[in-house]
């Protein structure tokens, strides 16, 4: 996920993390390049911690070496497309999918799982 400070980026990953999703890295991701997949790490520093407005650093489990799949751009409502045409970002030199979600409705999560997990169908019949 990308956006902007305050648009609700660790809001979003502590409702995919309450849906089975583990958290790679808050604010910052190494990305590198491995068999032509992006793979991300999260920076040593940054390491198991999560900032949660209201809280603090939240430690949480981490996964490393996951292989980067889709990349959510978080934007206000009003600039989600109904019906988006495929989108794709270099990153790299790798072509990557992009989609545009808005980071507080509800179903957030469920679409980004949903769209992972058919991209996943897609990539690997």
């Amino acid at each position: 996920m990308q956006g902007p400070s305050g648009i609700g980026k660790s809001d979003l990953a502590l409702r995919l993390i309450e849906i089975g999703g583990i958290l790679v890295a808050d604010d910052q991701v190494d990305l590198s390049v491995g068999a032509g997949k992006l793979i991300a790490n999260s920076p040593k520093s940054l390491l198991c911690k999560l900032e949660v407005r209201g809280l603090g650093i939240i430690e949480f489990p981490t996964i490393q070496n996951v292989p980067l799949s889709i990349v959510v751009d978080l934007v206000q409502k009003e600039r989600v497309p109904r019906f988006p045409e495929l989108e794709y970002l270099q990153i790299l030199n790798v072509c990557i999918r992009r989609l545009f979600l808005s980071p507080f409705e509800s179903s957030c999560a469920i679409k980004i799982k949903s769209a992972v997990k058919n991209l996943w169908k897609e990539n690997y019949k």
